[in-house]
């Protein structure tokens, strides 16, 4: 369980796709998730780059506003936005290295996320790609649509 306490979690493209997405088992866990950090009972955040991948995908099965749309809440959702050094690319292109199972993507943003201070990623299970260094998973998803929850009011961090 993640609290207000623990460091906040970086979220990775396929959690924001799964949130607004259909069927699928990890749909719910996701929501919920999304759910919490707009109701303010969870504080998340991730870099631009896991917006502009979910705006990508999203764009190929809806329409360009609606990626955009839900991209500019996701923005306002997990701000303040995670800034990718260059320390945490070389850091995340040594994880790449390493770990065969992870993406280039994946690798950077588990190295901003450490870099940064969370101790875990998001809670989703299933299929994914393990990463020692992580300490979590990263949830391999297809893109998929639904229409996301209305986003309550949450307090400033």
């Amino acid at each position: 369980m993640i609290t207000e306490r623990a460091a906040p979690p970086a979220e990775d493209t396929t959690v924001l796709l799964y949130a607004v997405g259909g069927d699928h088992p990890l749909a719910g866990p996701c929501r919920r998730l999304v759910e919490a950090v707009g109701e303010g009972r969870v504080t998340a955040t991730t870099p631009a780059e896991a917006i502009q991948g979910f705006v990508h995908v999203r764009a190929r099965r809806r329409t360009r506003r609606d990626a955009a749309e839900l991209g500019r809440s996701y923005a306002e959702l997990l701000s303040p936005l995670l800034a990718v050094s260059a320390d945490a690319l070389a850091h995340g292109l040594r994880l790449f290295e390493r770990h065969q199972s992870l993406g280039a993507f994946d690798a950077i943003l588990a190295a901003t996320a450490l870099g940064a201070g969370p101790r875990r990623w998001s809670p989703p299970t299933g299929r994914s790609a393990r990463c020692g260094a992580c300490r979590g998973s990263i949830p391999q998803a297809p893109a998929s649509s639904h229409s996301w929850p209305a986003r309550a009011e949450r307090p400033r961090r």
